[in-house]
């Protein structure tokens, strides 16, 4: 394998990765260091890099049932919390409920896999998932209608979008004239404020049981011509003893994996209650207990230049010189920095610069202890200069170019 990055020693000699012995040995006790130490939580690393987030048979080894699978051992998470998508097996399906949430969810905090049928009925899910998402194309079967009441009634939170599922309380009644029709939503919110969009509808729509059962309440309806009529197609409803909780809709949220259903007219109107429609999904998630508010960017702290000895930090820093312009900036094509003696608090937040400082001189640094560092250092020329910092934009391609 052909690493086009170099590394340097004190010398300023660069070797290529795949020709230096040191390099090698340290890259392989690396990969089974994070595979000893993460059995337990993480998937079994593929050999190669063609297991992709974007394609549902991708997920199929990481979610198998065995003992460092997705679930982990013990029954703990790979990466928690976990929103799975049950869309009955069709990865078309999946990729667009994929990318609805992707659009509203702090993906910082979540993290969305596809549950498949033979996994829904016997893997270890029920007690790693923070919400399942229901928006399969067929029918469920009783078995699984079983299953996810089962989630449902230990205190689990359900997604409906178009989903068969009906837990007590409730039936469905199929409306086949209104099956992806273009219709008037009206949402009611928290405040009890109404939102009206345009939405899609699936073609069936909630009726309460007489009989009773879970708590029901009307949170959508399909707006009608006819007085009285309320056609109710989202409600939320307790379920079970242990807090469970679900959101069930029957209108369409993902309109573009449908716009080539539509004639032009309908598509238009839905466009323009987009924002309205993302609103409403957001709403419903965060009452779900997913978060939707953007995530914190920290701002860049500044880099410190640390050394081994200082005679390497004293030869890597003349390079470096030989690099910088006349206001000591060296550019790369990730970053760039200005040789300083010492931190600049004085010039304000970091990410309104071109540039972070790289500091020179030693600093007292709580999170880094220089001491215990070089008493673990192993080899012989990789790690005796280094670039510490708390907070960077990014790993391992920092000083790519």
């Amino acid at each position: 394998m052909e690493y086009h990055h170099h590394h340097m020693e004190g010398h300023g000699h660069h070797l290529h990765l795949s020709s230096c012995h040191e390099c090698l040995e340290l890259e392989n006790s690396t990969i089974l260091s994070v595979r000893y130490a993460s059995a337990e939580n993480i998937p079994d690393l593929p050999d190669d890099n063609s297991v992709g987030l974007d394609s549902v048979d991708g997920f199929r080894s990481e979610l198998k049932h065995d003992s460092k699978g997705f679930f982990g051992q013990g029954g703990g998470c790979a990466k928690a919390p976990n929103i799975l998508v049950y869309t009955g097996g069709c990865q078309e399906r999946f990729q667009a409920i994929h990318q609805l949430l992707l659009d509203c969810i702090n993906v910082e905090n979540n993290t969305i896999y596809p549950l498949l049928q033979e996994q829904a009925q016997s893997d270890p899910w029920l007690d790693n998932t923070r919400l399942l998402v229901l928006a399969e194309e067929e029918s469920l079967t009783a078995e699984l209608q079983t299953r996810f009441l089962s989630y449902l009634s230990k205190g689990g939170k359900v997604l409906g979008l178009g989903s068969t599922l009906c837990p007590a309380g409730l039936h469905l009644e199929v409306r086949e004239r209104q099956c992806m029709q273009c219709r008037r939503l009206i949402f009611t919110r928290e405040d009890s404020t109404e939102l009206e969009a345009a939405t899609l509808a699936s073609g069936k729509v909630y009726i309460r049981d007489p009989q009773g059962g879970g708590e029901v309440e009307l949170w959508g309806v399909l707006k009608s011509d006819t007085p009285h009529q309320r056609d109710m197609v989202i409600v939320r409803l307790t379920h079970g003893a242990d807090g469970g909780e679900a959101v069930l809709c029957q209108v369409h949220f993902d309109i573009a994996s449908y716009s080539k259903k539509l004639d032009s007219k309908d598509f238009d109107e839905l466009k323009v209650s987009y924002a309205l429609r993302y609103d409403i999904l957001t709403e419903i998630l965060n009452s779900l207990g997913v978060s939707c508010e953007p995530s914190q960017t920290p701002a860049p702290g500044p880099v410190y230049l640390l050394a081994t000895s200082q005679w390497a930090k004293a030869s890597f820093l003349k390079l470096l010189q030989t690099r910088a312009d006349e206001r000591s900036i060296i550019r790369f094509s990730k970053a760039s920095f200005r040789i300083v003696s010492s931190p600049e608090p004085h010039e304000g937040p970091l990410l309104s610069k071109d540039y972070l400082p790289l500091v020179t001189e030693s600093q007292d640094m709580t999170q880094f202890v220089m001491e215990t560092y070089c008493k673990n250092l192993k080899t012989n020329h990789l790690g005796n200069i280094l670039l510490y910092t708390e907070v960077a934009t990014s790993t391992m391609n920092l000083l790519e170019g």
